[in-house]
């Protein structure tokens, strides 16, 4: 298992809580079905309750991927890829 997915995932999952927790204004206030999951952490969780998480880590995992591409290119060919060929005319 990729150690950068699951802190990510992790991270995913405390940003997911504080939202629910905020939502619904007292953790006695979030529906049955999340309570668990939102009170635990994400170790904590089943395997299939971390789906989700993992799907949101590998968004960001896809942005970081993009940027180092990006970064590596020189000035001309960031702006062709960025802005298109026909904006570096």
């Amino acid at each position: 298992m990729n150690l950068l997915r699951e802190e990510l995932a992790a991270y995913a999952h405390e940003t997911w809580s504080d939202q629910m927790i905020f939502m619904y204004g007292k953790t006695e206030d979030i529906p049955d079905r999340w309570r668990l999951d939102v009170e635990g952490s994400y170790e904590t969780l089943s395997e299939e309750s971390k789906i989700d998480h993992r799907a949101e880590a590998d968004k960001m995992l896809q942005v970081f991927r993009h940027h180092r591409e990006l970064d590596s290119l020189s000035w001309e060919e960031y702006n062709r890829k960025t802005l298109g060929d026909e904006e570096t005319k």
